[in-house]
């Protein structure tokens, strides 16, 4: 069973795999990024978990994750506390860890 750290860690990764997708595609053109088939596997889970999430915390994802912005970026540009998106990003990684617990006790 992954605890919150384990999580936080895949999260960081795949925040780097889409940072590095974003500038690839933005500078030169699309460059093959190289991943893993547990990696692979963990970037499907989460957007199929994040599918479930409430608006709010979908938004979270999309802006702190798919276009990695930085949480002192992302509270300047919604006019909020950093705390605040640092309380949205935990209440994230809690959605998906309960999320990840639900589905396997085969409850989704």
């Amino acid at each position: 069973m992954m605890n919150l750290e384990e999580l936080r860690t895949k999260m960081k990764r795949l925040k780097g795999y889409y940072d590095a997708y974003n500038t690839s595609c933005n500078v030169r053109g699309f460059i093959k990024i190289i991943t893993t088939k547990e990696f692979d596997e963990f970037y499907v889970w989460v957007n199929d978990a994040i599918k479930s999430a409430p608006k709010l915390l979908e938004k979270t994802y999309e802006n702190l994750y798919v276009l990695a912005k930085t949480q002192k970026a992302y509270a300047h540009e919604k006019n909020v506390t950093e705390k605040y998106i640092q309380i949205l990003n935990k209440r994230l990684l809690l959605f998906l860890l309960n999320y990840k617990k639900k589905e396997d006790k085969n409850e989704i």
